[in-house]
């Protein structure tokens, strides 16, 4: 057992030696002479170097402005509206409006429109009576300055065949039943 432990004594001695050696030539140059490293600056006295500059980033285009509708029509609630899918025509009470409205030749003289128009039954009376739909097509005519001037809703199955509104920024006004 004893002659292991100096072996292996030994081995590492050897192993140390060899480190040693290592480390010598190391500090060694190829004309035998010994590297002189040199101390480091400090970042302070160190001449500014130009940071890269990253590659510009692209710059998305703007959106485009928003466009002003051909034309308009104003609600109940005194806001303009291009094209309305629904629209109610009665601002008192809400108890007649248009669902579902499709349109074709908005911004020309004429527009029309094909849906719903929701009206009271009225019985056993208007207070109580259900809100039901009947199909109907709607023509808006007299534009000028921008705006729709008049509306006709023709619904052939209801209660009132044929209605008649004025339009203007308070909204729609019954002009005459029919």
């Amino acid at each position: 057992m004893a002659q292991r432990t100096t072996r292996r004594a030994r081995g590492w001695w050897r192993a140390g030696v060899l480190v040693c050696a290592v480390v010598t030539l190391a500090g060694c140059g190829s004309s035998g002479q010994r590297v002189v490293s040199v101390p480091s600056v400090p970042e302070s006295t160190l001449p500014d170097t130009p940071t890269p500059t990253p590659p510009p980033t692209p710059t998305p285009a703007p959106d485009p402005p928003p466009t002003t509708p051909s034309a308009v029509i104003y609600g109940c609630d005194g806001q303009p509206a291009a094209r309305p899918d629904s629209f109610i025509l009665l601002c008192g009470d809400g108890g007649e409006r248009l669902e579902g409205m499709t349109w074709s030749g908005w911004g020309g003289s004429t527009a029309t429109a094909t849906g719903q128009v929701w009206r009271k039954s009225c019985v056993p009376d208007c207070a109580t009576g259900n809100v039901l739909p009947y199909p109907a097509t709607v023509t808006v005519s007299g534009l000028n300055g921008g705006s729709y001037g008049s509306m006709r809703v023709d619904a052939p199955d209801s209660p009132t065949p044929a209605e008649e509104f004025t339009l203007d920024s308070s909204g729609p006004r019954v002009v005459q039943n029919g």
